[in-house]
């Protein structure tokens, strides 16, 4: 890239590498991106047909069938076997042969066809002479046959391959190792249990500790040691089997497989199960026992932050942004273009709400992965604006520090260098209730009393998942984010302009299945109250009429609330849908108290934007005035125009038709230019009536920097736990310990308000749920949709599956299964 930036097939060939030695250290994720991007500038240098873009799609297809990803490695699979097939390379076309029917398998498709592959596979294996490459194909094979039944054949190829990689390869090379645990498998389904367990475990030695080999090994051992009875020494090698699985493979069946063979085990041994860790309250003494984050600041470091989180404010606008529609109309997609990302041909449909934080600069909309973390500008533009209030206020009782913006090393320096005098042990100390939380706890209609917290029980660490070595780590993180705030901030030019507010874009993809809104809709509708802007696109194709019959017709609830009940309904055409997503959102947020009209647009809260995608289709610019009218009636119909945005108001056109495959290129589509920008005006326009209404009461309406802090320890909670629930008690203490929240009142405030904001949810009228937080709103979505988004399981849970369809009736083994498939 640097020498030869115009050689762009040598670069195709480097990622190419790359991504292979990614994929041989189990980093699949790693070596998908990378094999990605190699197509990606393969396909710029060379022809479809071409063996180079053969050879990649066949290396991408098998990163994504580890990742259990049958269905997408299935399509790339069949045009690399299209071109490969006609070629003279045996090895390359027998290889995709094979990963095909894998895939194949993998989904219970035809058996016909695998067969079929299998035996063209045979017959291009016989005329190889590389042992390593009928090495590699055998064990390929010996999947298929193992995966359809036929274990004396699959015994046969695997232990031929075998012989071939021990001859030839390195010792403990992955793919001798990934053919020693197939050769287990098979061997553990002919019920060889002796010799299955040896291959198991020398396959597992082979492999570093985090490799998903390893966890796919520990699997088959501990399973066999199940199948003896011996739960004793099962449970270690599923217990590390499990731990792996989670961590490189979340979404992968095996994963899920694991967990339940863990659970059943443990319960087995007659120990207590898992299931209700997370409600067990933790001991109001022991449980928090966190260092200081604030050991080794000087007194005077000590007192300026304390100071800013005791009081500080900042100014941060959030915006809700729901993307609705049938599947497969592009919202997802659409989602990508407002990050000026890549359009995606295969993009595969969503199955659970997807959650999206972006960040408007001047350079446009970015997704939080790609640009700086708005929560550490919010905490710098806090504590150096509280710093500048106070050093003009001369009767104020703070430490004067000179904060230069010109020089990189500011006397204000949060580091660990500073003389550590503060007792490391000491609770951090900071007033009761702080003049910002009080303002804003009268703001967003908390309860002045709240109900004391339920009685507090003796409960060991581990029974909490976070154990005194987190904790530790949780307060050095803490300390090192504190010590770098303000150094990496205070040289940004346009980080102190008080006009100017944090942006944040909380962007929502709904998957099409109408069960979802039903679900989510009062828990996510948002009003003026609640200091988050709302804002619908509901999509639909401008190539499929709203009045057109519907694909796959729907049958819906239309309850929302006890506001108003219709019953329920066939979507029958393309346009009940969207109709139906209108109606629901005019009912659950048109009330007197939650009426707002965005000035910039004239229209009512939610704002709406109906957008037409797969303009690039033939067809798409005849169909629009046609679209158009039939959208026009259907808006006349139900009386819900009042919340659409149209294009230009000098025009009759009623949606905005974008062209999604223009993203992240040159050409960008100006409709989805403008629909940013109408978004940043109503942004813009709402806070700024908000402010105005707060300043003549005499209030700010401004985010308290403490719960910016606590929105910045889920993060930290989420990956230390491995799942998005909480105790409520333990992070009370959290809160208390790490940011400055230090009395009930001020702990549900925060929760209100970033319950709010969608960052987290907290249900403190329901019994059953007041004593957990959930603390990654994703996690709860995938929650969900293990159980709305029901799929065919593998082939050992098929009579669980077929209770479930003949009877209604869900084992607990199959919810596990679902649970662990969507990553909860």
């Amino acid at each position: 890239r640097t020498f030869t930036p115009g050689n762009k097939a040598h670069i195709a060939i480097t990622l190419h590498e790359v991504a292979r030695c990614a994929t041989y250290q189990g980093k699949y994720s790693d070596g998908e991106h990378m094999y990605r991007q190699s197509l990606e500038i393969s396909m710029t240098c060379y022809s479809d047909d071409h063996m180079s873009i053969a050879i990649t799609r066949g290396s991408l297809a098998e990163c994504l069938i580890l990742q259990s990803k049958a269905k997408e490695g299935e399509a790339l699979l069949r045009r690399a076997l299209a071109v490969s097939s006609q070629s003279s390379n045996n090895f390359v076309k027998s290889l995709d042969a094979a990963r095909l029917a894998v895939s194949l398998q993998m989904q219970n498709k035809e058996q016909e066809e695998v067969t079929t592959l299998l035996q063209q596979t045979t017959t291009w294996l016989q005329l190889m002479s590389s042992p390593l490459d009928k090495a590699r194909v055998l064990s390929e094979v010996g999947e298929v046959f193992m995966l359809i039944g036929e274990l004396a054949t699959a015994d046969d190829s695997l232990k031929q391959a075998l012989n071939l990689q021990q001859q030839h390869l390195p010792t403990n090379h992955w793919r001798t190792a990934l053919t020693l645990c197939r050769l287990g498998e098979c061997e553990a389904l002919e019920g060889k249990v002796d010799t299955c367990v040896e291959k198991f475990y020398k396959s597992a030695e082979m492999m570093s500790s985090q490799h998903p080999l390893r966890g796919r090994s520990l699997l088959g051992l501990g399973k066999r040691f199940c199948a003896k009875d011996k739960y004793q020494e099962a449970e270690g090698p599923l217990t590390e089997a499990v731990a792996i699985l989670k961590h490189s493979l979340p979404q992968h069946s095996r994963t899920s497989e694991a967990i339940t063979a863990l659970s059943e085990c443990v319960s087995m041994l007659d120990k207590k199960q898992e299931v209700d860790i997370a409600m067990q309250a933790p001991h109001q003494d022991d449980a928090c026992n966190v260092q200081d984050p604030l050991a080794g600041f000087s007194p005077e470091e000590r007192e300026t932050y304390e100071h800013a989180m005791s009081d500080g404010e900042v100014d941060v606008e959030r915006t809700m942004i729901k993307l609705m529609g049938r599947d497969r109309v592009g919202k997802s997609c659409f989602g990508d273009a407002l990050a000026d990302k890549p359009f995606n041909a295969d993009q595969v449909s969503t199955e659970t709400v997807t959650v999206r934080t972006m960040i408007t600069s001047s350079d446009g909309w970015k997704e939080q992965e790609d640009s700086e973390d708005y929560r550490d500008k919010a905490l710098a533009k806090g504590i150096l604006s509280h710093e500048q209030k106070q050093e003009s206020t001369p009767e104020a009782e703070v430490v004067n520090v000179d904060v230069n913006v010109a020089d990189p090393s500011p006397s204000l320096d949060l580091g660990l260098s500073g003389t550590q005098e503060a007792d490391a042990n000491e609770a951090v100390s900071a007033p009761s209730s702080s003049p910002a939380v009080e303002s804003f706890s009268q703001q967003s209609g908390a309860p002045a009393e709240t109900q004391a917290a339920h009685s507090s029980q003796d409960t060991d660490m581990s029974d909490l998942h976070l154990t005194q070595e987190q904790l530790s780590l949780l307060s050095v993180s803490d300390q090192a984010m504190l010590s770098s705030l303000v150094k990496k901030f205070c040289n940004d030019p346009d980080l102190m302009k008080h006009e100017t507010s944090l942006r944040v874009m909380k962007v929502l993809d709904f998957p099409g299945q109408p069960v979802f809104w039903t679900m989510l809709s009062g828990l996510l509708q948002s009003s003026p109250s609640t200091y988050t802007m709302d804002i619908c696109m509901i999509f639909f194709k401008i190539t499929r009429l709203l009045s057109a019959p519907a694909l796959q017709p729907v049958f819906v609830d239309q309850k929302h609330g006890t506001l108003c009940q219709v019953g329920p309904r066939w979507i029958e055409r393309e346009g009940d849908y969207f109709r139906y997503l209108l109606m629901s959102l005019h009912i659950a947020q048109t009330s007197p108290k939650d009426a707002f009209i965005h000035e910039t647009e004239g229209v009512l809260s939610p704002a709406v934007f109906a957008i037409a995608t797969h303009m690039d289709e033939d067809g798409a610019a005849e169909n629009v005035s046609q679209q158009n009218e039939e959208l026009t009636r259907l808006l006349q119909e139900c009386d819900y125009d009042k919340h659409v945005v149209v294009p230009n108001k000098d025009s009759n056109i009623r949606f905005f038709g974008v062209d999604n495959t223009k993203s992240g290129t040159s050409t960008v589509d100006e409709s989805v230019k403008d629909i940013c920008s109408r978004v940043e005006r109503m942004s813009y326009s709402f806070y700024k009536k908000q402010k105005n209404q707060k300043k003549k009461k005499g209030s700010k309406q401004l985010v308290p920097l403490k719960f910016i802090r606590l929105e910045k320890l889920t993060d930290k909670l989420v990956s230390m736990l491995g799942r998005g629930l909480i105790n409520v008690e333990l992070l009370k203490q959290l809160a208390r310990k790490l940011c400055h929240i230090n009395d009930e009142d001020e702990f549900q405030v925060a929760l209100k308000t970033l319950t709010n904001f969608a960052v987290l949810f907290h249900f403190p009228h329901v019994p059953q749920l007041n004593q957990l937080v959930v603390i990654s709103p994703q996690w709860l979505f995938n929650f969900m949709a293990a159980f709305t988004s029901l799929k065919e399981p593998e082939p050992w849970l098929h009579p669980d599956w077929r209770q479930l369809k003949k009877k209604g009736i869900m084992s607990w083994k199959l919810a596990v299964y679902l649970l662990a498939s969507h990553g909860v």
